[in-house]
């Protein structure tokens, strides 16, 4: 019973502070996902500059691994009080992780996700040596923008990629997929999957 009405609070302060945040991050937004069991879930509320893309994103899929979500609240300017609540929060879930996976579950979600990007710099190096992709990033480089990646691993040296980037759909701006690739670190190798342009 407490496990359940500490959800349902942690969904009023997540609430609460979208709407007292002013700086988003739409890219943050991505991998955030809050499941309806409070029991299976470990949600983190994360605010502050600007965040080192090529951990997050291994840090993302380790974390789906743990059932850990990562709720972005905020990335610059936050009243104090929220900031409070988030650490707060953010303690209670530690707890829980640790009642779960033990005292020394933060040193080895470390360690996976030290592993996990260092797998992920090899597939991105391997993508951006891409015909393809090295035009496209060109081309959207002379409007300033760029490309992402997002990866989700198919076995532990494949995974299926997502290119996605800043695009145009019903004259309007809108983050877009560009490719899917498919990457074999291990073989070195990428395959395009497909290249229909799709909104993210």
């Amino acid at each position: 019973m407490m496990a359940r009405k500490t959800y349902y609070l942690s969904i009023h302060l997540i609430a609460l502070i979208m709407l007292f945040s002013k700086c988003q991050n739409p890219n943050l937004q991505k991998t955030t996902i809050i499941k309806k069991n409070p029991d299976s879930t470990y949600v983190f509320l994360i605010y502050g500059g600007l965040p080192d893309i090529p951990y997050e994103s291994a840090k993302n899929v380790i974390a789906s691994k743990w059932n850990i979500m990562y709720k972005s609240v905020a990335q610059c300017m936050v009243p104090i009080e929220i900031k409070d609540s988030a650490d707060k929060f953010n303690d209670l879930t530690t707890k829980r992780l640790s009642f779960r996976y033990g005292k020394n579950w933060e040193k080895r979600f470390d360690k996976e996700i030290k592993e996990e990007k260092h797998k992920q710099k090899i597939a991105r190096a391997l993508l951006d040596s891409t015909k393809q992709i090295i035009e496209k990033r060109n081309e959207m480089e002379k409007d300033g923008n760029g490309l992402d990646y997002d990866f989700y691993p198919t076995t532990n040296y494949s995974y299926e990629v997502d290119v996605s980037g800043w695009g145009r759909i019903n004259d309007s701006d809108v983050l877009v997929i560009y490719y899917k690739y498919s990457v074999d670190i291990k073989k070195k190798e990428t395959h395009l999957l497909s290249d229909t342009i799709t909104r993210w």
